[in-house]
């Protein structure tokens, strides 16, 4: 991409998971979805508690 800003093409993901030991390096995921273009990471993440 042209111009001096730092732009990165990508998709954004939110992911909910289970870590279930306070020590350790495994976490179990229970959702993980797009954010789409019409929604915004707090929207997505509200969506997805009131799912698991």
């Amino acid at each position: 991409m042209s111009g001096a800003k730092p732009v990165t093409i990508g998709q954004g993901y939110s992911s909910v998971a289970i870590i279930p030991e306070t020590e350790g390096s495994w976490a179990l995921p229970l959702l993980h979805e797009r954010i789409t273009s019409f929604e915004n990471p707090i929207e997505k993440a509200a969506a997805q508690l009131l799912v698991v």
